[in-house]
């Protein structure tokens, strides 16, 4: 969907009042339209529809989220009016995607390497729909649907990756380190750099989140002030409720704003048991991880019920074997291969990105088979999940 200039119907009649956006399903030579292309097709709109039955999904509150107005498909083929122009910052950055996408999907391919691509294009672009329907059904059998979706862990990745590096190079000049303080240059472009991965991700609802977290982290590292966690966190969920109501009502806010209070609750915990004894951070490391996917997956339960009747009970097994990988190969590999994309030179990054992300699909596949690595659920009634969340406020935000 993109940007509704105007709508013209078959007896010439424009539509004074077109929404924004509309969503049109195309069948014929779509691969042919680039972003910003001017095209002319007939096609057959409807005002998005709410539920028929109670429990039925709203995609009506689901459009208003999206800010999409009107929902069709296509007849035939597209007319391309007028090629590509990237007129304003928007476009430039959906472009950019596409052209991300692309260099991706050349390097790896399907025919060779299966989903690695797709599950690539998840992690540095943020797009899902290319994952085959089998992959992505052990993915959330196997409870790492959350590594695929961009928030907190591939923000906070990216914005420490960025800030270590441009201290890092900073620090090689020795005027520039007796000269300023480099810590405050190092997060005013660790924000920026953020910033532009959240654009490049599409700016989902939980990358929205993160992005506001490491900026307000990064500000009170600028200004030399100590951070409030849990003020951080209503203060992002307030502004991300206010510049769009209806994001109350997406899973992935409800999923990321629940994981994040669980961090927070337990940050001063992990903060505490400090040891300079190499082994013992590793265990305390991997320990961590289980403990906190074991609390995470209890606190996000009630929303999982709600909204997919299906819960992750092996997760915390996939999460100590996956995150590591993610952490400190795929990710790191991903950053390299957007920047070496500036010069070309992204071959090799992303073929050993893609190594990675076989390693991860066989944690996927090794976990999702056992026999009970998911349970089906009953659907968890609206009074039972706002039980669930006044529990969840009280818990994490009291003292």
């Amino acid at each position: 969907y993109q940007q509704v200039n105007w709508l013209e119907s078959e007896s010439g009649m424009l539509f004074p009042n077109p929404p924004r956006r509309i969503s049109i399903s195309l069948k014929k030579n779509y691969q042919q339209v680039e972003v910003g292309d001017m095209i002319k097709l007939r096609m057959m709109l409807q005002p998005p529809q709410g539920k028929i039955f109670p429990d039925d999904f709203d995609f009506e509150i689901y459009s208003e989220f999206k800010k999409i107005g009107a929902r069709g498909f296509a007849f035939g083929d597209i007319e391309i009016v007028q090629k590509a122009e990237i007129s304003n910052i928007d476009w430039w950055f959906l472009s950019l995607r596409e052209n991300i996408r692309g260099r991706i999907n050349k390097v790896l391919p399907r025919e060779i390497y299966g989903d690695r691509g797709a599950i690539a294009q998840a992690f540095l672009i943020g797009d899902k729909e290319e994952i085959s329907a089998n992959m992505m059904e052990k993915i959330r059998n196997s409870g790492l649907a959350h590594l695929l979706s961009i928030s907190g862990f591939h923000l906070s990745l990216a914005g420490f990756i960025l800030f270590s590096l441009t201290r890092f190079l900073l620090s090689r000049s020795e005027y520039l380190l007796l000269t300023f303080d480099l810590k405050k240059i190092a997060a005013i472009i660790a924000i920026f750099g953020s910033y532009f991965y959240l654009q490049i991700a599409g700016t989902p609802l939980p990358a929205q989140r993160a992005f506001l977290m490491i900026a307000l982290v990064l500000l009170a590292l600028f200004i030399g002030e100590k951070l409030n966690l849990r003020r951080a966190v209503m203060t992002s969920a307030m502004a991300l409720i206010l510049f769009n109501p209806f994001s109350l009502f997406s899973v992935g806010f409800q999923l990321s704003f629940a994981a994040i209070l669980v961090l927070c609750g337990f940050h001063d915990h992990f903060k505490s048991h400090i040891n300079p004894n190499i082994l013992v951070k590793v265990r305390k490391y991997f320990l961590g991880i289980i403990l906190l996917s074991i609390i995470i997956q209890i606190a996000t339960a009630p929303f999982l019920m709600r909204s997919f009747q299906n819960v992750a009970v092996l997760g915390f097994m996939a999460n100590v074997l996956a995150i590591p990988i993610t952490a400190f190969l795929v990710m790191p590999l991903g950053i390299m291969s957007l920047l070496l994309m500036l010069i070309g030179f992204e071959k090799y990054s992303l073929i050993l990105m893609g190594q990675g992300i076989n390693l991860i699909e066989k944690v996927i596949i090794f976990i999702s088979d056992f026999k009970y690595s998911h349970l089906m659920s009953p659907k968890l009634s609206e009074f039972g999940l706002l039980l669930a969340i006044i529990g969840l406020l009280l818990i994490f935000l009291s003292k």
